[in-house]
């Protein structure tokens, strides 16, 4: 089986197997001052060093100038501690509130894409390449204006 439809399948097993939650008004949303203006990338690691996390930034490292083209930024939640940028602004939230909104345990590896709307558009437990988001995001209607409106 292909890499990318492996990781597309595995990506959607994961996403139907979370039970993903809605946003109740009660819980907050750790994304709001990106909204309609970035695409966030949120990567859920159980500690900086693990061995997912060094291979998702090495994935991400030669693609820049693709991430920056699509206005994404990227947030690493780490363990309970704390969430921080890895591309972009400082995240006002914290890590409960990155885990609570996107019902990801302490001791899980995910990375999450978010569009500039704030639902999540997809997901894996595995690293992901960069090219494979880029092309998820270029078939975005959003995404489409952009790049036709220059």
């Amino acid at each position: 089986m292909p890499v990318r439809k492996h990781l597309l399948l595995s990506a959607f097993a994961g996403l139907a197997a979370s039970g993903a939650t809605a946003i109740t008004p009660a819980m907050a949303e750790p994304l709001e001052q990106f909204k309609w203006s970035n695409r966030p990338i949120v990567i859920f690691t159980p500690a900086a060093d693990d061995l997912r996390m060094v291979e998702q930034r090495a994935l991400f490292i030669n693609e820049i100038n693709g991430l920056k083209d699509r206005d994404i930024v990227v947030t690493a939640v780490v363990g309970s501690e704390r969430a921080m940028s890895e591309l972009g602004p400082q995240p006002a939230a914290s890590a409960e509130e990155f885990r609570a909104r996107f019902n990801v345990a302490e001791d899980d590896f995910a990375v999450v894409l978010v569009g500039k709307d704030g639902g999540e558009k997809f997901r894996a437990g595995v690293t992901v390449p960069a090219p494979l988001l880029f092309e998820i995001i270029d078939q975005m209607p959003m995404r489409q204006r952009e790049m036709r409106d220059g």
